[in-house]
C-alpha cells in the first residue's frame, strides 16, 4: 500500500436493482376485490336472514327449490312450465313410447294423470318416498293405498318432530319435506284432502282457542299453506280439517309419535264424487206432515213449505 493511500477511507459502490423500482402486479387487487364482493354477500344475507319472518324465509326456500319467482319463469326442473316437473310415472311414459312406435302423437304422459288406479298410485308413493328419503325423514312419512286414495301421513320421530310443540309452526327441515312433495303432487288431477291429529295428550288450562280441536286444525292449515306457497293449486285442495286426537294411529289411546301426524289423502275420482255429493244438500229429505206420523219422502233437494 502506498503512504498516500493510508489516509483514504475504502471506497463503497452501491449499485441500485434493475426492478427496484418498477410496479407491482395487479393480481392483489383482483383478489381483494373478490374479498369485498364476498363480504357484501354475506352482510346482505345476514341482512335478509335479520329482516324475514320464518314464513317469508320459507316462501323464500320454495322459489329457490324450484318455483319461479315470476309467473311463467323457469325453475330448475323444466325450463318452460310454472311448476317444477319430475316425472313419477314411468309406466306412462313407457305407453308413451310405444304409442310413438305404432305411428301415433306424442302424447305428454302426465297429460291426463291420475291417482285413480293401484299402479299410478304406487308410482306415486315411490315418488314420495324418494323425496323424503333424499331429505334423511323417511322415517317421518308413510304412504298407505286404498280404494278411495293415496294416503301421505307425516308423524314425528324419534329423531325429527314434526312442530314446535304446542303450536302449528312446523319444524324447518320438515317444512321443506312438504315443499318437495309439491312437484309430485301437482303431476295428478286428484283432489287432496288435509287432515291434522294430535295426541291424547290435552291442555292444563283447555279454552276454545287451547284444545286439541284447535291445535290439529291450526296444523292442517299450516300443512296447506305451506304447500300453496311450493306452488300447489288452491283449487286442488277439496277440504281442511282438524280431527284432534279422535282417531289415534294405531287404533289405541295410547300418546304416541304416530298420533301426532298430518294427513294427505289424494282422492280417487270416485271418492272425490262422494265426498262432493255427501255436502251437496242431495238425496232423501223427510217432511213430517201435521201433528200426525204422515212422512212424505222427497227425492232431491230438501223439501219445501
Amino acid at each position: 500500500m502506498k503512504k498516500d493511500d493510508a489516509h483514504h477511507s475504502p471506497a463503497i459502490i452501491k449499485r441500485g436493482s434493475k426492478h427496484h423500482d418498477e410496479h407491482h402486479g395487479g393480481a392483489w387487487k383482483v383478489a381483494f376485490a373478490d374479498f369485498m364482493l364476498a363480504l357484501m354477500v354475506l352482510f346482505m344475507v345476514l341482512w335478509v336472514m335479520s329482516a324475514s319472518t320464518q314464513e317469508e324465509r320459507m316462501k323464500i326456500a320454495a322459489q329457490v327449490s324450484g318455483s319461479p319467482v315470476i309467473d311463467g319463469g323457469a325453475g330448475i326442473f323444466e325450463q318452460n312450465s310454472k311448476t317444477p316437473q319430475i316425472a313419477p310415472y314411468a309406466p306412462h311414459a313407457a305407453e308413451g313410447s310405444k304409442d310413438r312406435d305404432k305411428g301415433g302423437d306424442d302424447v305428454s304422459p302426465y297429460a291426463s294423470s291420475s291417482a285413480d288406479s293401484l299402479a299410478q298410485q304406487q308410482a306415486l308413493a315411490a315418488a314420495i318416498q324418494a323425496q323424503a328419503k333424499a331429505l334423511g325423514l323417511d322415517k317421518n312419512l308413510e304412504t298407505i293405498m286404498t280404494q278411495d286414495g293415496l294416503r301421505i301421513i307425516v308423524h314425528d320421530s324419534d329423531d325429527h318432530g314434526m312442530f314446535v310443540r304446542s303450536s302449528d309452526v312446523l319444524e324447518p327441515q320438515v317444512a321443506t319435506l312438504f315443499l318437495s312433495l309439491v312437484p309430485v303432487l301437482t303431476q295428478v288431477k286428484n283432489k287432496v284432502v288435509i287432515a291434522g291429529h294430535t295426541d291424547s295428550a290435552q291442555y292444563t288450562d283447555s279454552s276454545v282457542f287451547n284444545n286439541n280441536w284447535n291445535l290439529s286444525s291450526r296444523r292442517a292449515l299450516r300443512v296447506r299453506q305451506t304447500l300453496e306457497d311450493g306452488g300447489l293449486d288452491d283449487r286442488q285442495v277439496l277440504e281442511v280439517i282438524g280431527m284432534a286426537d279422535k282417531v289415534p294411529a294405531r287404533g289405541s289411546d295410547a300418546t304416541g309419535e304416530h298420533d301426532r301426524r298430518v294427513e294427505l289423502m289424494i282422492l280417487t275420482t270416485k271418492a272425490e264424487q262422494d265426498w262432493m255429493r255427501f255436502f251437496r244438500m242431495e238425496g232423501m229429505s223427510a217432511k213430517i206432515v201435521g201433528s200426525g206420523a204422515a212422512v212424505r219422502l222427497a227425492s232431491g233437494a230438501a223439501a219445501t213449505n
